[in-house]
Order: C-alpha cells, then structure tokens, then sequence
C-alpha cells in the first residue's frame, strides 16, 4: 500500500471512529451527491428561514457540469399530497436560482416515499421535506 493510500485509510478510519464524514481530497462536494433535505410546516410549500444555510449549501455544491434532482415530500395527512410535494420541489428550485444550463429534474411523490412509515392520516414532520441531489 503507498503512503496516499495508507493516508487516506487511515483518515478514513479516523473519521469513523469520531462520527465525521471525511471525503478524500479527489473528491469534490459535487461529486459525493450526499442528498440534502428542507423540511416543510404541515400542509405549506413556503420556505423557512432555517432552510436558508441548506440553499446556501446546496448552491456551493453545484459545478459547471451538476446535474440536480429535487424530489418533494408529503406525510400521510396532508392535503393533495402530490400536488404539494411538486409544490415544495418548485420552492426549493426557485430558491436556488440556478444558472442557466444546469440540468434540473423536479417531481413530486406525494405520501408514497416516506422517511418514516406511519398509517394513512398520521402526521410526521420527518416526512414532509423535499430531497436535493447534486450530482
């Protein structure tokens, strides 16, 4: 093993050890495609000011040749669930501001993904989010 690789092992391990994630140095934000989530108030689409850093983050991590997928959530007790999950998918997009030549892919899947599984009519702030990809 050479010492880049015995580095980035032992980094690696390090990082586990404590809780980090550490991305070796090959790899760019862009690249790593670690998902972000924005979670949404019960039955709205409006943005709050906490998902702000998470825009901010997002928008570092987008590069000349990202593409971004944005995927809206409901839980199960919220109304016209597919229609406000592609809601919060469009918010999350307009907030965002991308450039123009960034491919973006924008749906909605209403209650059918959730983070966590509840019965239908359950209220679950965990599953009310949209999901932000860079990849």
């Amino acid at each position: 093993m050479d010492d880049q690789a015995f580095a980035l092992s032992r980094r690696s391990a390090l990082a586990v050890l404590s809780g980090l994630a550490v991305l070796p140095s090959a790899v760019t934000p862009a690249e790593a495609a670690d998902p972000v989530l924005i979670f949404f108030d019960w039955g709205t689409s409006k943005l709050s000011p906490s998902a702000q850093p998470l825009i901010a983050l997002i928008k570092e991590r987008i590069k000349a040749r990202s593409r971004v997928t944005i995927v809206g959530h409901c839980d199960t007790s919220e109304p016209d669930p597919d229609k406000l999950s592609l809601a919060r998918a469009t918010q999350v997009h307009k907030a965002l501001r991308l450039p123009g030549g960034v491919p973006v892919a924008i749906s909605g899947k209403g209650a059918t993904a959730p983070l966590v599984p509840t019965g239908p009519g359950k209220q679950e702030p965990r599953n009310r989010y949209a999901m932000v990809t860079v990849t």
